[in-house]
């Protein structure tokens, strides 16, 4: 990290959102919003600024089954196996629950799970297909993300259950210019232009606090809002059910270095010894 020293006459700039203070909200789960500022922070061209996450504060109020993860789809050979699906409440379910919640799915499915193996098996009155259409819950259920067909009329997921919920939470800035890197072309959009990347550690419903020491350079000249942008680990942004987060960060200001290269012997003119006789 670079060490940075405030050497400007510009003051350092503190700021602390609230969630639900926001100028523009961009989503309506709490994850997507812009802040304006009072004033501008306006930046001379031969002042660099440098971006500090102070702190990071929310509550695991993420459900473990959510809007992207709460759609059973299916089809039945009684049916030619045209597409079909079912809404599971969202909430956040242990294994119990779970099986309940499916087992009222009806259309002949029965479920069952193995503590032993942590595996769902998915049973029908006749053979069946599961889809990975959109907000599907293949994952929740230990499936891989493929088009899933019985076999005997059963099907048994090759994964254990995953009732997990967000692991990752990533914490970007849309609207300033970071110098950052990410990975090309990656799939869930999860590196680029992040300021922060934050293990879930927190169980269901307590808070937990990330702050960080990483200096991020900016390279705009104006800010007059901030934009926050809170997503999980496969790119969808977060729903926080109504919850607020706090966010501090810092902008530390401080000139351009100018790298001037040093003088050796050897850049000396080859005629610097007769400039030196004539002068004496």
């Amino acid at each position: 990290m670079p060490i940075i020293t405030h050497d400007t006459p510009i003051s350092p700039a503190y700021i602390s959102l609230l969630s639900s203070d926001y100028t523009m909200l961009n989503n309506t789960i709490g994850s997507y919003m812009s802040f304006e500022l009072y004033k501008p922070i306006i930046i001379d061209s031969n002042v660099e600024t440098w971006l500090k996450i102070e702190s990071f504060k929310f509550t695991n109020s993420i459900y473990n089954v959510s809007i992207y993860s709460n759609i059973f789809y299916f089809g039945l050979a009684s049916s030619a196996y045209a597409v079909q699906s079912v809404v599971i409440t969202r909430s956040n379910y242990d294994i119990n629950s779970l099986i309940i919640a499916l087992n009222a799915i009806g259309f002949g499915f029965t479920f069952l799970y193995d503590s032993k193996t942590m595996k769902i098996t998915i049973s029908n009155t006749v053979n069946f297909n599961l889809f990975n259409a959109t907000y599907n819950m293949l994952k929740i259920l230990g499936f891989p993300n493929v088009k899933q067909v019985s076999v005997l009329k059963t099907l048994t997921s090759s994964n254990i259950i995953n009732l997990i919920g967000s692991q990752m939470l990533y914490l970007s800035l849309p609207n300033l210019s970071l110098n950052s890197y990410g990975v090309k072309n990656s799939i869930n959009k999860t590196s680029k232009s992040n300021v922060a990347s934050i293990p879930v550690t927190s169980i269901q419903g307590d808070t937990q606090t990330y702050s960080s020491d990483l200096m991020h350079k900016i390279n705009d000249k104006i800010i007059t809002f901030i934009e926050v942008r809170i997503i999980d680990e496969n790119g969808n942004e977060v729903n926080f059910n109504g919850v607020d987060w706090f966010l501090n960060v810092s902008f530390i200001f401080s000139y351009k270095k100018e790298y001037r290269k040093p003088t050796y012997l050897t850049d000396i003119p080859e005629n610097i010894d007769n400039i030196d006789n004539s002068i004496g």
